[in-house]
């Protein structure tokens, strides 16, 4: 799909689609406008779709324009194929094994060691740059230096966006506090 479709949703407001599945016709379309870790993430999620609803109904994935956390009210078979796309783009087995090996933990906690291996700063510091649980998620998905080790920041080893692997780092309760 070449062109980018704007949908007017009456209570939330714009949104660009960033996929589309047609069972009917065994046709799948994937915007260009996006990110390739956007791409696969669509993609996935009209995977399925196809897996969890292959119905004759045609359904879509939408984006907030500017980005943004997805509408609150959004079908339910819309949220069935992101949990999906999730499980299918970050299995837990290889999401929490690559955490362990990278932090040397199985639960990210906030301490003075923790916060100068992570970012050379004690723990008021990395307080201060995240201040909720998802900021510090996002920081951990972004990371690819902890203490003396160098690595792929889970988000480029996943190919997801830091989003995504924000939000699944705290979904496996990766994160203490």
């Amino acid at each position: 799909m070449h062109d980018i479709f704007i949908l007017k949703f009456p209570s939330a407001g714009m949104a660009e689609i960033a996929g589309y599945i047609d069972p009917a016709n065994k046709y799948v379309g994937i915007s260009n406008q996006y990110r390739t870790s956007t791409q696969r993430f669509t993609t996935a999620h009209e995977l399925g779709h196809a897996v969890l609803h292959g119905s004759s109904v045609a359904m879509h994935r939408d984006r907030p324009l500017g980005g943004g956390v997805p509408f609150e009210g959004r079908d339910h078979k819309e949220k069935e194929a992101d949990k999906f796309a999730t499980y299918f783009l970050m299995p837990e087995k290889l999401v929490v094994a690559e955490f362990e090996r990278r932090f040397l933990t199985t639960t990210f906690e906030v301490t003075d060691e923790s916060a100068f291996l992570l970012i050379s700063k004690g723990r008021n510091e990395l307080k201060k740059i995240c201040r909720k649980r998802l900021g510090l998620a996002t920081l951990l998905a972004q990371c690819g230096r902890y203490g003396r080790n160098q690595f792929v920041p889970m988000e480029d080893l996943f190919n997801v966006s830091t989003e995504a692997m924000a939000i699944r780092l705290e979904q496996l309760v990766l994160l203490k506090g």
